[in-house]
């Protein structure tokens, strides 16, 4: 079986701002993602896993290479297949706040994207349907972007890219923004919309703990390239890479519990 999303030898290089040089902020990285799999891409900030992910969608050309989604290449297909990618794939942000207009109501922010396809009369039902599917009441609907917290807010940006029905769902640090008790909530989120709807999850991340929660598979990116790739508790418990040791190490460790 073909994979679902297939990276080619993707690179992206930017031009520094004198022009002096080019900086490779992905360099030759080759990957596939299996239908239903959720896979991770993980690293610090400069890695380049943003970057590749911003390829995928679309939003960044990539110097060489290609990335195919569901056999249509995003940057090399003809301009009717490209318009099929946004019923195919989405995203969900970091930060939903920003990608929000503050003048809509939530209702407005679901169907944004969908409205035009969606008749009038039906739209109340099918934005309390979207807010039901990630836990939120359904009263929702009437409200702004700013009477919501950010973890609902989250949530909103999770139903609003699944209006569209995708198969991929393409998550950029989804919870690296909320508090801890926010963060596995979220996580437990996507990992029942991924069973309940059959979606095929890539996961970007700084933090190979969520990672670990939430992923089958994963690839570790330093300076560009893909440096590490496996099970993520094989990774955590076992890295071979200097890079992946270090990462490792920077986890945060619970203090042992016992009498104080």
């Amino acid at each position: 079986m073909s994979p679902l999303v297939e990276v080619r030898d993707l690179t992206k290089d930017f031009r520094s701002r004198s022009g002096s040089g080019a900086r490779n902020a992905v360099d030759h990285v080759t990957f596939q993602v299996a239908e239903g799999e959720s896979f991770g891409i993980v690293g610090e900030s400069g890695s380049g896993k943003t970057t590749v992910s911003r390829m995928l969608l679309g939003l960044v050309t990539p110097t060489s290479g290609s990335a195919l989604i569901s056999g249509i290449d995003v940057w090399n297909s003809s301009k009717a297949e490209r318009k099929t990618l946004p019923g195919i794939v989405q995203v969900v942000f970091q930060d939903p706040y920003s990608s929000m207009n503050p003048r809509m109501t939530i209702e407005r922010v679901l169907l944004e994207g969908i409205r035009s396809q969606t008749p009038r009369a039906s739209r109340a039902a099918e934005a309390e349907r979207l807010l039901e599917l990630v836990g939120l009441p359904t009263r929702y609907a009437a409200l702004h972007p700013h009477q919501l917290s950010g973890g609902q807010r989250q949530r909103v940006a999770i139903a609003r890219a699944l209006a569209m029905n995708p198969r991929v769902l393409i998550a950029d640090e989804p919870v690296s923004a909320l508090d801890v008790s926010m963060r596995g909530q979220v996580l437990n989120l996507l990992a029942d919309l991924r069973t309940q709807l059959g979606l095929t999850c890539i996961l970007i991340s700084h933090d190979l703990g969520v990672v670990r929660q939430f992923c089958d598979r994963v690839v570790v990116m330093s300076k560009g390239q893909i440096v590490e790739e496996g099970d993520p508790d094989r990774i955590l418990t076992s890295p071979t890479h200097e890079y992946t040791k270090t990462l490792v190490a920077s986890i945060p460790m619970l203090p042992p519990s016992g009498p104080s």
